[in-house]
């Protein structure tokens, strides 16, 4: 088995029979995987906001997502976890649009399986991505969402893809012979162990998270850094109405 690491969606070519892991851990997948553990059935993920205008106005779906990271006036909510974490959403339906993640998801629709990654579940998800790809003899691909819809390196999304990686090396250790790190997963991975695993220390240095904080989003951050706080492991369905929509896994 292999395992790679996109350190933007447009690195992650031809990944039609691949196991996929989109991670933006600020915020979009911390969202998802809130959203889902919250009890949402589905969120259609949507990459641009007139898109997901066009479908609220045709269903009763709760419209969230961002622009310059804050919720559009006629949003319902924006795209913050912690907000999430705080409404009781049993059997609702979402539309989820933002500047980079639900982007990410979409590109790589056509893998085998597109898995939500973030800190919040970064052991669960990486278990999840490796039983789908040794049931199944795929390769795995992180893909980091990036930053600027997708065009830049993201410092943050980067790191949690490296401790995705490490959390897959651990666990195939004892039931499988060590996966293959391609040179961008151990570049991924080594970035991951030179913060030794505090996200906390990333977040600081990284562009994105100091944007946040600057416009009072540090309690995002903090809750987006805990790790291994959920077994939720979201993934992505495609519906025969043509939507993308991300469910519990």
């Amino acid at each position: 088995m292999r395992v790679e690491v996109a350190f933007v969606p447009s690195l992650a070519y031809d990944v039609e029979g691949q196991v996929c892991v989109v991670v933006d851990v600020l915020r979009a997948t911390s969202s998802l995987v809130v959203l889902i553990e919250q009890g949402v059935t589905e969120v259609v993920v949507c990459r641009r906001l007139a898109q997901a205008r066009r479908i609220a106005r045709l269903t009763h779906y709760l419209l969230c997502g961002e622009m310059n990271s804050v919720p559009p006036r006629d949003f319902d909510y924006g795209n913050s976890p912690t907000e999430f974490a705080g409404l009781d959403l049993s059997g609702r339906s979402v539309i989820l649009a933002t500047s980079n993640g639900t982007g990410a998801i979409r590109q790589v629709a056509d893998a085998h399986a597109v898995l939500i990654g973030a800190l919040l579940n970064r052991q669960a998800v990486a278990g999840a991505a490796l039983a789908e790809a040794a049931a199944n003899d795929r390769d795995v691909v992180v893909v980091c969402a990036g930053h600027s819809y997708g065009r830049y390196f993201s410092l943050e999304d980067t790191f949690v893809a490296g401790a995705i990686v490490d959390s897959i090396l651990t666990q195939a250790k004892a039931t499988m012979p060590r996966p293959r790190l391609w040179n961008d997963a151990l570049a991924a991975h080594r970035l991951y162990h030179s913060y030794r695993g505090r996200a906390a220390a990333c977040f600081r240095d990284a562009d994105h998270a100091q944007s946040l904080a600057e416009i009072g989003l540090q309690h995002d951050l903090d809750f987006c850094g805990r790790t291994d706080v959920s077994t939720v492991v979201p993934r992505l369905q495609s519906g025969e109405d043509g939507l993308l929509r991300v469910v519990r896994g």
